[in-house]
């Protein structure tokens, strides 16, 4: 199965909710997250990521190429209505 990106995310949240919108529409979708988890040695035991950085985003949101062109709709739709 060949899977198109259809926007890149700026955040897990953003990807969550496109996921969420694109479920109500029959649309099936992968979040790809470019996020590394690593230990930052400290008192607390933060735990940090990285990726972003690396990429210039946090990660993309893909849907199966039969599903791309209504996907590619609904989000353009929705980033409109920001």
């Amino acid at each position: 199965m060949r899977l198109r990106k259809v926007t890149d995310l700026s955040s897990e949240l953003e990807g969550l909710t496109l996921q969420a919108f694109l479920e109500e529409e029959g649309i099936e979708s992968v979040i790809r997250s470019f996020e590394v988890p690593f230990y930052r040695e400290s008192f607390t035991g933060d735990f940090m990521s990285v990726g972003a950085s690396f990429h210039g985003r946090w990660g993309e949101l893909l849907v199966k190429e039969s599903d791309y062109e209504p996907a590619i709709s609904t989000v353009k739709d929705l980033k409109k209505d920001k």
